[in-house]
């Protein structure tokens, strides 16, 4: 069954009430995505309210630390001329939970996202439920951008929905497992 709230919030250690965000690690790790990772999770642990965000290190209760394990963009989509049209994108990471002497409070390990993104305008689905809800691009802006802009923008579009996806399923592993 599903655990209540209640007995979630009595198995975390009362004094962890801080915790300080590492920057994202990795050999592979994105600057852009490291960074969108970092700030998501800072944004969804102050929106969340159980924990205070730490500037420092050595103010926090904990530090949650984040390693970028893969990081794989693949083309999946191909016209008849072998042109690319999607590409799918997938972050694995795998995440601690740390108090300042070491000690581990929670382990995450192969969580991951993955998304799909259009090379190209015309395989931008514009009908679909996921440009509608979550599109930044205006469609009538969508007939005006060159392929490369397109694909970039909507490469960024993803690589943030992974971000928000990657930092939602740590937060809501670290409440479900301590």
């Amino acid at each position: 069954g599903i655990t209540p709230l209640r007995a979630i919030l009595d198995e975390l250690p009362r004094d962890v009430r801080t915790l300080y965000i590492a920057p994202v690690a990795g050999d592979d790790a994105d600057p852009e995505v490291s960074d969108a990772l970092a700030r998501e999770l800072r944004r969804l642990v102050r929106e969340r309210a159980y924990f205070r965000v730490s500037d420092s290190e050595s103010t926090a209760d904990a530090v949650l630390r984040v390693h970028l394990v893969d990081f794989i963009a693949r083309p999946v989509a191909f016209d008849k001329y072998d042109e690319v049209l999607d590409y799918e994108t997938t972050i694995r990471v795998d995440a601690t939970l740390e108090r300042d002497d070491g000690e581990v409070l929670w382990r995450g390990k192969g969580i991951e996202s993955t998304r799909s993104h259009a090379a190209v305008a015309g395989a931008v689905v514009s009908t679909s439920s996921a440009f509608q809800a979550g599109e930044r691009i205006r469609l009538d802006d969508l007939a005006e951008m060159a392929d490369a802009q397109l694909g970039e923008s909507r490469r960024r579009h993803a690589h943030a929905s992974i971000a928000e996806d990657l930092a939602d399923a740590i937060y809501s592993r670290i409440m479900a497992g301590l």
